[in-house]
């Protein structure tokens, strides 16, 4: 089993790598100016009814269907440490509640 200091990255790679075990594993980024949980799970001690997730990184988080993701960022001229939250798809966007 993995301990929460069990790291798995390589410095050949820029995007971080992984942490796993403890009640946090995440995905990280290492970015020019910061290191950063992009994805973090997040324990359910509750109940068994499933566990939580957090995604982002401090900064600018675009959620995109298609190629929207980055015809979005270039568009709309936002950078990484803009703190904005964009979502967008080539089709259709659905919210389904309950």
């Amino acid at each position: 089993m993995a301990t929460d200091k069990q790291w798995l990255g390589s410095t050949s790679y820029p995007w971080g790598g992984l942490r796993l075990g403890g009640t946090s594993p995440s995905i990280q980024y290492q970015g020019s100016k910061a290191n950063k949980d992009m994805i973090v799970m997040i324990d359910n001690t509750s109940d068994a009814n499933g566990n939580g997730i957090r995604i982002g990184g401090g900064g600018l988080v675009i959620v995109g269907g298609g190629e929207s993701a980055s015809t979005l960022q270039s568009n709309l001229g936002y950078t990484g440490g803009s703190e904005a939250t964009v979502i967008g798809s080539d089709g259709a966007i659905y919210f389904y509640p309950g």
